[in-house]
């Protein structure tokens, strides 16, 4: 008799231990998950900071003074092309952005527009997996792009280009 209640008092005690052990790897999971989403949305004032820092970055002209505002003109659609890669079938899937001179052009810009796709994915679609996949490549990617699409203006320049999407498989 007293040996049947000494098991069902060990047996009381050794379920008590897997519930404290799951409360205590369900506290520690919570607790990274909101250090990743604190980390991920970039704590006190992030978005807003950056967005400020980005409006005041935009209103400098090119020798860094006070000067005509720029403005951004996004194109629309992203730009899926095969990677010139021959021992695998790769593609790169981006989406940019320009940063215009001035107001005035983004209607040189917006009639020039079946051009500038142009030179961006005869561009893109010259590049291999190696070259796309390090920051220096994407960089010299950008400069690229610049130098192409400001070939082809006459009114003004495009001051800078931004990948708001890049995807390599």
């Amino acid at each position: 008799m007293a040996e049947e209640q000494a098991q069902e008092v060990k047996e009381e005690g050794g379920k008590k231990k897997p519930v404290l052990l799951i409360v205590i790897v369900l506290v520690v999971v919570l607790a990274a998950a909101g250090g990743a989403a604190f980390f991920m949305l970039g704590g006190k004032g992030g978005a807003e900071a950056k967005g400020a820092k980005h409006s005041e970055e935009s209103k400098k002209g090119e020798d860094g003074g006070e000067g005509e505002a720029t403005v951004m003109k996004a194109i629309e659609q992203p730009f899926l092309v095969n990677l010139a890669d021959t021992d695998t079938a790769r593609y790169l899937k981006v989406k940019v952005e320009l940063e215009l001179e001035s107001e005035a052009m983004a209607a040189e810009v917006e009639k020039k527009l079946p051009q500038i796709n142009d030179e961006i994915i005869m561009l893109l679609s010259s590049k291999t997996f190696e070259e796309v996949t390090t920051v220096a490549g994407k960089q010299a990617l950008k400069q690229m792009m610049l130098t192409n699409i400001n070939a082809r203006l006459k009114d003004g320049k495009i001051v800078n280009v931004y990948f708001t999407e890049f995807v390599v498989q």
